[in-house]
């Protein structure tokens, strides 16, 4: 069930060092006929390896134990510190599945790696190793507080589809924005070129909802690593910039 967009999935780190536990399940996805292939997973990460843990044997044993069933409660806990600090004051947001996700995701600790997983450079973010990074409680607890801003990126995803790339992404606030555009670069370069041709209207414009949105990159090219980037652009027309993901086409 993981692999589907819809599931948050969670992987497991070594609480000392940050690095992946060695079980850790990697993405990108493959591809069925309900998942699609190229889907960056795992969404985040948090420690799993060598937790101190209660254990069946009695009320009082306790033991250490490893497996991403130990990072899970991690994430787990900390929507439950969310919702609990959320629930006097914007009890609304308590059942924003949404908002949940891409809260704990634009507040983890950015991770990289060189392994390589689904075409990942050593720069990419979110990757299919750890995902968009461990997880920040306090950090994400205080982005939480701080209400809506401008715009806050959720999922990334590209594919091929039919000779092209499918590049997605989803906000879950627009108060600020009015639109969007998509750059593109090869891996590695600084080579950034915008592909859409008019600027990307925001759909929730002066909203605290978020929208989901889709672009076509229709020249990218077959067996080539590609760098992608979100161009936001506020109501005053000031630019900023939220990086989604490094992918090859194959």
């Amino acid at each position: 069930m993981a692999r589907y967009p819809e599931a948050f999935t969670v992987g497991s780190t070594i609480i000392a060092t940050d690095a992946i536990s060695d079980f850790s399940s990697r993405g990108p996805v493959l591809g069925d006929p309900t998942a699609p292939a190229g889907l960056t997973k795992p969404n985040i990460v948090a420690p799993g390896s060598t937790v101190r843990s209660s254990l069946r044997a009695t009320d009082s044993t306790y033991g250490n134990l490893s497996g991403t069933s130990m990072a899970g409660p991690h994430v787990a806990g900390l929507v439950a510190l969310i919702v609990d600090a959320l629930q006097e004051t914007q009890p609304a947001k308590t059942r924003d599945v949404e908002f949940l996700e891409t809260t704990i995701e634009q507040t983890a600790l950015h991770l990289t790696t060189t392994e390589g997983c689904g075409g990942d450079t050593n720069t990419t973010v979110p990757n299919n190793t750890f995902g968009w990074g461990r997880i920040d409680a306090l950090a994400a607890v205080q982005r939480a507080l701080a209400g809506p801003t401008a715009v806050s990126v959720g999922r990334f995803a590209a594919r091929r589809a039919a000779g092209s790339v499918s590049v997605s992404w989803r906000t879950s606030s627009e108060t600020e924005t009015i639109g969007f555009n998509v750059w593109r670069s090869p891996a590695g370069a600084a080579a950034w070129q915008r592909l859409n041709g008019t600027m990307i209207v925001a759909k929730r414009s002066g909203q605290s909802r978020g929208a989901a949105y889709r672009f076509v990159d229709r020249g990218a090219r077959i067996g080539r690593a590609y760098a992608y980037r979100l161009q936001l652009v506020d109501l005053t027309g000031r630019r900023s910039w939220s990086v989604l993901g490094t992918r090859t086409v194959r």
